[in-house]
């Protein structure tokens, strides 16, 4: 997905469109996997469930990005 975003970017609708349906789906994944784990009191509340999972989702772009560049931790 990042690779498509950092190639494509906003020139070509239809892969902008498909990139961000899967963000966009990822989102869920991850939001629905953080209520979880806060029902069950393993992941903080002090944040909602879409804010950490929002937060997540750049977390992975970001990592994606440098790691395209060469950055690696």
């Amino acid at each position: 997905m990042v690779n498509s975003i950092l190639e494509f970017g906003t020139k070509d609708q239809e892969v902008t469109r498909e990139v961000e349906m899967m963000l966009f789906k990822v989102e869920q994944i991850l939001e629905e996997i953080i209520r979880c784990g806060q029902e069950q009191k393993v992941i903080t509340s002090r944040l909602t469930s879409r804010e950490l999972a929002a937060y997540l989702k750049n977390l992975f772009i970001g990592a994606k990005i440098l790691e395209g560049y060469g950055i690696r931790q």
